[in-house]
């Protein structure tokens, strides 16, 4: 490119728009061990920068998208092939109609291709790294859609497990779909917030199953055993937690049982406690709580987001060849983009920030210089140097006259 059509992308005479040349100048910084290392930390400060933003971006729309939305085709491949193939064979109608053939030929071709992917990222990960939620995922819904096919074809008899392993598998495989939902920005930040949910509620729920746990031992031991009713609600363990749980949980309970227990009034008084105690004022700590949990993710939004994408990064580098792999970092080393000058500011909330301080220091230290050459510049001490500067001419003076 012409050094004038560089002037032009610096500059723009007319002040159509004010353009800037932004080069991030550290190497390497999308590369794979670089991400390994970032997304160790398990923070998203360091996705909220704008250097390192921009490179997963620059990176993920030159290369590693459509990588990752070819495997997504992979996949999308796999589970229509298999949800088929689960319902033409549910009842063992037809079973060896041409159909089902063809449907386990696309299957066992999408096996073997996401063992080889699962084996490249195995060697290029390493044994710690590569078992991630994700990964665990897959093979937890790989594993019984394989047996699923197996048993549909040799074992057709056993209707019981057939319908359990393949509910197991359509159930396990349609939920990872979520994960390629999470490349999808405006997808990614909202199942981040549902993930960080459940992991914040995760204390505050075992403080509510233990209050539930004691409140249904209390009215298990109420229970009069000389009742015979088949349908009583507390005559053993499973159905007293059911009924504990939808009356203080959903709300759903009738008074009326309680007359299975011994002291009506009491075991009332017990059943108050419980409305009171997990419907009124555990349900709405927890809702708090979700809010709070919510807002923490979205006031992070853009280094959560970025993260993420930092991880898919990895898995497509993970399934790529070491030759591939070495390649693609080198022709992706270094990245530069051209933007708008005013829109710099508005890259991160941390960049903006940065950008405040900064300039609220450099008017600080300008303040302070001139301070200080004001306090300097005094009457006093320009008089000083005149009559320094008075001895020295008469020195000289003295000198060219010797």
């Amino acid at each position: 490119m012409g050094d004038s059509v560089w002037k032009d992308l610096g500059k723009d005479d007319e002040k159509r728009v004010q353009l800037k040349i932004l080069r991030v100048l550290l190497p390497d910084l999308a590369s794979f061990s670089s991400l390994q290392s970032l997304t160790k930390m398990n923070d998203s400060d360091a996705f909220d920068t704008m250097a390192l933003s921009l490179s997963i971006d620059a990176n993920w729309d030159r290369w590693a998208g459509k990588k990752l939305y070819t495997l997504w085709a992979w996949y999308s491949v796999w589970l229509v092939s298999f949800t088929v193939f689960c319902e033409m064979t549910k009842d063992q109608i037809q079973p060896y109609h041409y159909m089902v053939y063809v449907l386990t030929a696309i299957m066992v071709c999408c096996v073997c291709q996401f063992i080889l992917i699962e084996y490249r990222q195995f060697t290029s990960m390493g044994s710690v790294e590569y078992f991630t939620k994700w990964n665990i995922l897959q093979w937890v819904a790989k594993v019984p859609a394989i047996a699923t096919v197996v048993l549909r074809f040799f074992f057709c008899e056993s209707l019981r497990a057939n319908a359990f392993l393949s509910a197991a598998s359509l159930g396990f495989s349609w939920i990872n779909i979520i994960y390629y939902l999470k490349s999808i920005e405006e997808c990614a930040w909202i199942l981040i917030a549902i993930e960080n949910i459940v992991i914040n509620t995760a204390h505050f729920m075992l403080v509510m199953a233990l209050i539930i746990f004691t409140f249904v031992l209390v009215l298990r031991a109420l229970y009069n055993d000389c009742n015979t009713a088949g349908t009583s609600k507390f005559n053993h363990f499973g159905s007293a937690l059911r009924t504990t749980l939808y009356a203080g949980v959903f709300g759903d309970f009738n008074f009326d049982n309680l007359d299975e227990l011994y002291f009506r009034i009491f075991a009332e008084t017990i059943m108050i406690m419980i409305l009171f105690i997990v419907m009124i004022i555990f349900l709405n700590a927890l809702i708090a709580f979700m809010s709070s949990a919510f807002e923490e993710v979205l006031g992070k939004k853009q280094g959560w987001v970025k993260m993420q994408k930092a991880r898919m990064i990895i898995e497509v580098y993970g399934s790529l060849t070491e030759i591939d792999r070495k390649k693609i970092e080198r022709d992706n080393r270094w990245t530069s983009l051209v933007v708008p000058f005013a829109t710099l500011k508005a890259q991160g909330p941390k960049a903006a920030d940065m950008n405040k301080i900064m300039k609220a220091d450099i008017v600080e230290v300008k303040d302070g210089m001139k301070k200080s050459i004001n306090d300097m510049v005094t009457k006093e001490y320009i008089e000083g140097m005149e009559l320094k500067i008075n001895v020295m001419m008469e020195l000289i003076k003295e000198m060219k006259e010797k």
